[in-house]
């Protein structure tokens, strides 16, 4: 597992009256203490060790790049960024071995938009991105959603909560995992929430119909694919599955199996197995 923690750095911040023969000024009034300063560390998970867990799943693609800074947003006391407008933090481009187990550990740096009023918070979006210039940066890192599928490889998932006290620089450890396009809805997230695409819903249903003529929604799992010039490229989805249970009637009852697809200028298509 590779880690990445934050730590504080201990300053011992010294008052110092100065006063000018030369010249008086105005005091400034600083209320800063008042606030409470809030810093992120990521724990990256390694997915690929479990395989078990992965047989059903398809393991996302790690980069190697380094991160650069994070798309962050919270609620609670006060909001702090959007979905569609997340707040960018820098991170810190020194790494150190800080709890010496042999793997460098990176943590933002202190923003002016985390400079919050003390209260409950809930971490809501957390994206981590490295500084490819030719991209404005790649998103390498991700902290899944416990309604989503890879919520079950980190201790805690997005949302959570936490408070912050006045005067506290707070550094909170967010669980991330490697971010791969190709399984994005797995994340929890619609992937067009933090991916400049279009999307569209598209959905399935099926009905089980034996011998005897009746009908029973039937249970399905579906893999899908990009196609292009008659055959399957890029492979969007694996093993999706519907869902079919007796509801409080005693008779079976299936949900549809709703897909987001990419709407990419022109004409797309898809191949469902």
């Amino acid at each position: 597992m590779k880690k990445i923690s934050s730590y504080l750095c201990f300053v011992a911040a010294f008052a110092m009256l100065f006063t000018s023969c030369s010249k008086e000024e105005d005091p400034v009034m600083d209320d800063s203490g008042n606030k409470a300063t809030l810093s992120f560390g990521a724990i990256l998970n390694d997915l690929v060790s479990d395989k078990s867990a992965l047989k059903q799943q398809m393991a996302p693609e790690c980069s190697d790049a380094a991160p650069a800074f994070v798309e962050v947003v919270l609620t609670g006391t006060t909001n702090v960024g959007t979905m569609a407008d997340p707040i960018v933090v820098s991170v810190n481009p020194n790494p150190s071995d800080y709890d010496n187990d042999g793997v460098d550990e990176y943590f933002t740096d202190e923003s002016g938009d985390l400079e919050l009023e003390p209260g409950s918070y809930s971490l809501e979006y957390f994206a981590v991105y490295d500084a490819d210039p030719t991209s404005g940066g790649n998103l390498i890192w991700m902290a899944p959603r416990a309604d989503g599928d890879f919520a079950q490889f980190v201790s805690n998932p997005l949302p959570f909560d936490f408070n912050l006290g006045a005067g506290v620089k707070k550094y909170v450890d967010v669980d991330v995992l490697c971010y791969d396009n190709r399984v994005a809805n797995q994340y929890g997230y619609l992937f067009f929430d933090f991916e400049g695409t279009q999307a569209i819903e598209f959905c399935i249903f099926g009905n089980y119909c034996p011998p005897s003529g009746r009908h029973f929604p039937a249970a399905f799992s579906v893999n899908v694919w990009m196609y292009e010039d008659g055959q399957r490229g890029d492979q969007l989805y694996t093993d999706l599955s519907n869902t079919v249970a007796l509801n409080e009637d005693g008779d079976y009852a299936g949900d549809p199996l709703c897909i987001a697809l990419p709407d990419r200028t022109g004409d797309d298509e898809y191949y469902f197995e």
